[in-house]
């Protein structure tokens, strides 16, 4: 049994063949590195193909025009020098083959400067458009739309104590304050509503004021000023503040009375458009609360009737005791009549 066992003479093992291992792993990690290396240079290049080529372009340009050699076989350079081009003009207008256009009929003038005051603003180019005319299809649709949307925006002005230019009528300079401003904002709006490609028969001139491009014209300009709101009224679940058996209000159209027969949709969404644009333009830096200006326009909306039939097609001021307040105001209002100012003393600056 001795003689059958077998044994290998020497030391066979291989002491070297760690090292080389070590050397192999080594080698496959360098490799690895290298070719990440050049990879993310290729693809910094390619990303950066566009600004890489300018910069060659110009610099070979640039190189032609020093008369660097072979530059110009690179590039070309992309205009004459300026003396070779002013010869070149020279030439042209001496040989009388270039044609003069007529006069534009609106040229480049000269105005004073905004401020003569100020160091270094000296006379600046301007190119004035033609005066006011009241003669063209844009001005008649502006105009029809603020001759329509000024006695909503007195009325409703008149019934919160929103500004207007006669609060401030000893001064000749005076500007347009609140009302005036939400009647030339709303007309602009609107009358650019009705030329969309989507308003039916867009009206020209004062005729874009009613029929049914108006009618688009507000429910477009209804749903962009009160995106906000619906979504506020969502998700707050705020309930018709209106009194019991009040008649609806622009508070409660939004949602129990849109489609009441009782009320004139079209008027009461003007209503309620020139209501949130005067209370956004008074509320100075609380407009860049959205919740707040939601909370107030809610509560102003519910307490104004809206237009209906029966009252005229106007809106009317609603008492505590769900009966409407009809006396004129001093100003011609229908309604409280509250002065102008009160909305700012009274909600805006307290808050």
């Amino acid at each position: 049994s001795e003689s059958n066992r077998f044994v290998q003479p020497g030391d066979t093992s291989c002491p070297q063949q760690e090292q080389i291992d070590a050397m192999k792993l080594e080698v496959e990690i360098h490799t690895v590195l290298v070719a990440f290396a050049v990879l993310y240079v290729v693809v910094a290049l390619m990303m950066k193909r566009k600004q890489l080529w300018r910069w060659f372009r110009d610099a070979m340009v640039s190189l032609a025009r020093a008369g660097f050699p072979l530059a110009k076989y690179l590039a070309t350079p992309a205009s004459p020098d300026e003396a070779s081009a002013k010869l070149a003009a020279s030439d042209i207008l001496a040989s009388g083959e270039l044609r003069l256009c007529a006069a534009p009929e609106v040229q480049l003038c000269r105005e004073p400067a905004a401020s003569s005051d100020a160091e270094g603003d000296g006379p600046r180019l301007s190119r004035p458009g033609p005066p006011p005319t009241g003669d063209s299809d844009i001005e008649k649709g502006i105009d029809a739309w603020r001759r329509r949307i000024w006695p909503i925006a007195d009325n409703i002005g008149g019934m919160f104590g929103f500004q207007s230019r006669a609060s401030n009528a000893d001064d000749p300079d005076v500007p347009g304050a609140t009302r005036e401003l939400v009647v030339d904002k709303m007309a602009k709006n609107l009358w650019n509503m009705t030329q969309l490609a989507e308003s039916p028969n867009a009206g020209q001139g004062a005729d874009c004021a009613k029929g049914p491009s108006a009618r688009f014209a507000v429910t477009k300009l209804h749903e962009r000023t009160f995106a906000g709101y619906e979504r506020w009224l969502e998700h707050t679940k705020f309930d018709d503040l209106s009194p019991r058996g009040a008649p609806p209000t622009l508070g409660s159209t939004h949602v129990n009375h849109a489609n009441d027969d009782r009320v004139l949709i079209n008027n009461t969404r003007l209503c309620q458009i020139v209501l949130f644009e005067m209370i956004y333009v008074e509320a100075a830096n609380c407009r860049l609360l959205p919740e707040m200006l939601s909370f107030t326009y809610h509560v102003a909306a519910c307490s104004v009737v809206a237009p209906s039939p029966t009252n005229g097609g106007a809106a009317l001021a609603l008492s505590m005791n769900a009966e409407l307040s009809v006396p004129g105001s001093p100003g011609g209002n229908t309604g409280g009549g509250l002065p102008e100012g009160d909305f700012v003393e009274s909600v805006v600056i307290p808050f």
